[in-house]
């Protein structure tokens, strides 16, 4: 990991890394997975069967959790799993929790169980439909957060979600924790209850080495055996000469980009947020970055389809944004009522606009 642990909980604003991700999916059921190719799975050892949206409106989706699928205390997972997730993620039934994520979450209606609790029906809200709904729950064990709190309040569910940014000594995937050495290391070893694939290794490391001029150093002594990182030109430089190790530079499911606070009194106009996105020179930072090491390294047509996905299309380049005309973002600007003078950006209130 390049970062620090912040918390356990990765429905969690602070707790939603990737780092602490890629740890906790050892442990952590959720309908679907991600696949190498980007695309998403069900999930065949927490579901007996591929979920189904069974109607349009409101749009329902189904699933059926496997008998056998249960938490490492022999608690089966249950459709009231589920249901804890949305209601700290809803932003209605929770004041207090501060989900990574509420999209999708506020969507829904209910979640009820049938079949002894094994069947999980969704309701979104009447009009509303979610396409992304596989992109929904992470699985908590919510009978363990229940003891911390009454989950029909709202205090309750704060508690059991504080609660979940602890070490977790629960799990329902085909690990569990060993041992944590805070900002150091994490040991997981297998869940003797996991009823899923077979387990292959005896234990998995995942060292917190957040000094990335460390990293190398680390496999070069064999202190990892593995590493995920963020490249620079001399990490690659490094790698490149290092004897018995392979390596492999990869478009992934990330992307850099710019957020505006819309909130912002400048950036509230939406001419001015134009102008910043038609100077931005995406391919010269490309070539300034990542492109130095990474050839194939080329500008995100799109907010958050990657290229090769079957939904992807290039929708930035027809509106002339990303692509540095600095002469387009002056006139967009100025046929918007704002000047240029002396260096100094004019607002439409004849003041200059402050700093971004």
């Amino acid at each position: 990991a390049e970062k620090k642990i912040q918390n356990w909980n990765v429905a969690d604003a602070d707790g939603n890394t990737l780092d602490t991700s890629l740890i906790m999916n050892a442990i952590l059921p959720q309908p679907f997975v991600a696949q190498p190719d980007n695309t998403y799975a069900w999930n065949r050892n927490l579901l007996a069967e591929e979920p189904k949206v069974t109607a349009d409106n409101p749009q329902t989706v189904v699933y059926k959790i496997k008998k056998e699928a249960v938490w490492n205390d022999g608690t089966p997972i249950t459709y009231k799993d589920f249901q804890f997730h949305w209601k700290v993620a809803n932003g209605t039934d929770c004041e207090k929790c501060t989900p990574a994520d509420t999209t999708g979450y506020e969507s829904i209606e209910a979640i009820e169980g049938s079949d002894g609790d094994k069947t999980v029906t969704v309701k979104f809200k009447a009009g509303e439909i979610y396409p992304d709904y596989k992109g929904l729950f992470l699985i908590f064990p919510a009978h363990l957060g229940a003891a911390k709190g009454d989950l029909n309040t709202g205090d309750g569910l704060a508690a059991a979600f504080e609660y979940f940014k602890e070490t977790p000594t629960w799990s329902g995937g085909p690990y569990k924790f060993e041992k944590y050495e805070k900002d150091v290391s994490v040991e997981l070893v297998p869940n003797e209850k996991w009823w899923g694939d077979p387990v292959r290794l005896d234990k998995i490391t995942f060292r917190v080495i957040e000094d990335q001029a460390q990293q190398v150093p680390a496999m070069r002594n064999k202190e990892v055996q593995m590493l995920v990182s963020q490249p620079t030109p001399d990490m690659v430089t490094q790698v490149g000469t290092m004897a018995g190790v392979n390596y492999n530079l990869m478009a992934g499911p990330s992307w850099e980009q710019f957020t505006l606070n819309t909130k912002n009194a400048a950036l509230s106009d939406m001419e001015l947020r134009k102008a910043l996105f038609t100077a931005t020179n995406r391919q010269e930072i490309i070539d300034k970055t990542v492109g130095v090491f990474f050839k194939k390294a080329a500008p995100l047509g799109n907010f958050n389809i990657m290229p090769g996905a079957p939904a992807y299309k290039d929708v930035i380049t027809p509106t002339g944004q990303g692509a540095g005309k600095l002469d387009e973002a002056k006139k967009i600007l100025t046929d918007a009522g704002y000047k240029i003078e002396g260096g100094k950006l004019i607002g439409k209130n004849g003041q200059p606009v402050p700093p971004l």
